[in-house]
This record gives C-alpha cells, sequence and structure tokens, in this order.
C-alpha cells in the first residue's frame, strides 16, 4: 500500500478517537442495528465494535489469486462466520441475508472512501443506512439527488463535517425523530450530528469478535468468551490498520501444558517478530510482540507451535489488547 494511502488512514477521520465515537454515536442513536464494517482486512470500525461484522468491499476482488486464496481462510465472529465467499455477489448475499427478513433499513454499512459505484450499488440493490468520510461534497449532493438518499453529516469537535450518514428515505422516515432529538444533534435544519469526544489509549477485542483462520471457534458468551487456537501449526489472527507504535497483547487464558509457552513463535504479517510471555500461572499469562514504529494497514499476528500434534489444543486466548 502506498505511502500517501497509509497518511489518509492515519488522518482524522481514521483515528482511533474518532472511530470509537462513531461507533457510541451509532449505538445510541440506531441502537441494536447491525453493523457491517465495508473495510475488510482493514477492519477500521469493527475494531471498536466486537458485534459488528465485516464485509469485502466489491473492489476487493480485484487482488491478485494469492491474496484472495490467503484470504479466505479467514471466518469472523470468533470464526463462526465466513469473510469472503467464492464471489462477490455470493457474499453480498451472505452478508446482507441476515438483514433480508427484516425492514430494509436494518443494517448500516460503514464505507472508508466514498467510491461512488459501491454506494449506488449497496444502495440501490440492499438500501442499508450508509455511513463514509466525506471527500466530494458536491458530487455527494448530485449523488443523494439521484439515488433519493437522505444525507446527515457528522462533524468532528470543530464541527467540521467529517463523516456523512445516507439514508434511503424509509430509514429517513424511521430514524429522523431519534436523529433531530438526539444530544448530538447540533443542526436540525441540514441534520448534524457531532461525535462525542472520546479519549481512546487502546481497543480491546474479545475471542467471540476475532476474525482468525483456525480449526476452532470461539466459546462463551457475550460477557467472556476464549478461543483455543488448536491442532494448527501456524494461527493466524486478522487485526487490520495497526498505527505506528502501537503494543499488541494477547490474554492467555490456559494452555494444553507449561512446555507449550516456550514453544511459541509469532510473526507479524508473516515476518517473525520477537515477543515476551509474562507468566501468570504454569499456563496462563500475557503474550506481547515487538510492533515496529510504522502504521501496518493490513495486520496479521500468527502464533506458530510446532510439533503440536493432530489432537492439541494450543492455547486459549480470551482477548487481543492493541495500545495506541
Amino acid at each position: 500500500m502506498n505511502s500517501s494511502l497509509i497518511a489518509l488512514y492515519e488522518s482524522r477521520p481514521y483515528s482511533a478517537a474518532t472511530l470509537s465515537g462513531l461507533v457510541k454515536l451509532i449505538r445510541e442513536i440506531f441502537g441494536q442495528i447491525t453493523v457491517v464494517d465495508g473495510t475488510f482486512p482493514r477492519n477500521f470500525l469493527s475494531r471498536f465494535d466486537p458485534t459488528a461484522t465485516v464485509f469485502a468491499r466489491r473492489e476487493f476482488f480485484g487482488r491478485s489469486t494469492a491474496e484472495l486464496s490467503f484470504y479466505r481462510r479467514f471466518r469472523q465472529l470468533g470464526g463462526h462466520k465466513s469473510v469472503i465467499a467464492a464471489n462477490v455477489s455470493r457474499w453480498e448475499h451472505q452478508v446482507f441475508s441476515d438483514t433480508e427478513s427484516k425492514s430494509a433499513d436494518s443494517a448500516l454499512v460503514y464505507l472508508d472512501q466514498m467510491i461512488e459505484r459501491d454506494v449506488v450499488h449497496l444502495a440501490s440493490r440492499f438500501s442499508p443506512i450508509l455511513l463514509t468520510p466525506i471527500e466530494n461534497h458536491r458530487r455527494l449532493q448530485e449523488l443523494c439527488h439521484t439515488e433519493r438518499l437522505v444525507p446527515v453529516y457528522i462533524s468532528d469537535e470543530t464541527l467540521t463535517p467529517t463523516y456523512v450518514l445516507l439514508l434511503a428515505d424509509p430509514a429517513w422516515r424511521r430514524y429522523s425523530e431519534r436523529i433531530q432529538n438526539s444530544a448530538y444533534c447540533v443542526d436540525t435544519r441540514q441534520p448534524t450530528l457531532a461525535i462525542p469526544s472520546e479519549v481512546v489509549s487502546n481497543f480491546v477485542l474479545p475471542s467471540l469478535a476475532f476474525v482468525h483462520d483456525g480449526p476452532r471457534l470461539s466459546e462463551g458468551d457475550k460477557t467472556y468468551s476464549w478461543l483455543w487456537t488448536g491442532a494448527t501449526e501456524c494461527f493466524r489472527l486478522c487485526i487490520g490498520f495497526l498505527p505506528a507504535a502501537a503494543t499488541v497483547k494477547l490474554t492467555i487464558a490456559n494452555m494444553e501444558s507449561p512446555e507449550v509457552s516456550k514453544r511459541i513463535r509469532t510473526f507479524l504479517n508473516g515476518r517473525l517478530v520477537e515477543h515476551t510471555f509474562t507468566a501468570w500461572s504454569d499456563t496462563t499469562g500475557m503474550l506481547e510482540l515487538a510492533v515496529a514504529d510504522i502504521s501496518i494497514p493490513e495486520a496479521v499476528v500468527s502464533i506458530a507451535l510446532p510439533d503440536l500434534g493432530q489432537n492439541g489444543l494450543g492455547v486459549c486466548i480470551d482477548k487481543l489488547v492493541v495500545s495506541l
């Protein structure tokens, strides 16, 4: 990924404070609406909303065969749901099948860039609520007019519009009163919401929110969950965008034997990296990876356990903590 795009992803619309504030705003206004993060494998919004599903937008399928083959091995929501289907149409149907029996405005899709063809396609075929950064105000107005979408602007702490919600008419009728009466609403004439101020030092993903390629599924419930890496020599966890100087920690809740901690090797995007293991007991502790001082747009952390055996359990992870 080129340096200009990395610089874009380090800008205010994609900062941890902004994205965390966006999630808080979405949940308080739209409640338990299905949130779909259309930025896989960068996973911008889902890092701050463990209940969100991830979605590969149409342009993703233009990647090389090797890349698509690599990412198709991953499953999301702790391994309970696939990430990439055989083709884009089948994948879109799979993503939105959860909301087909509900009203058309029962999903909110986050897009990291307002690519017009994607917005038009999603709006016309599935009619979700769309959330995207503001890039071209004039073109946005034209798009809203032709596609009959109602824009709701979202501003930062300086009241500068940063994002926009695009609602089809049924969604606007359903949520307009809630939007205009929200404590975050700063303008009702041209509906504008202000992102709540957030101080964010980390994000925490429970195992039920992991996007991984391991053979096992997460266990537990929304209160507490865990995931065994299982009988695989290499367990991969897709983190998404990793800011410069971030610290990656995995809480190990159990392991099949105390000797396992001595055999662990860790990788970041295929490169062997050093780690420290702070033991809390013979079979629990904190695994911390050494991360370079550069941003990684599509970070994948791998845990290799050589000679584990076909029936090995590996290590049991209950959460990922990324300190920013």
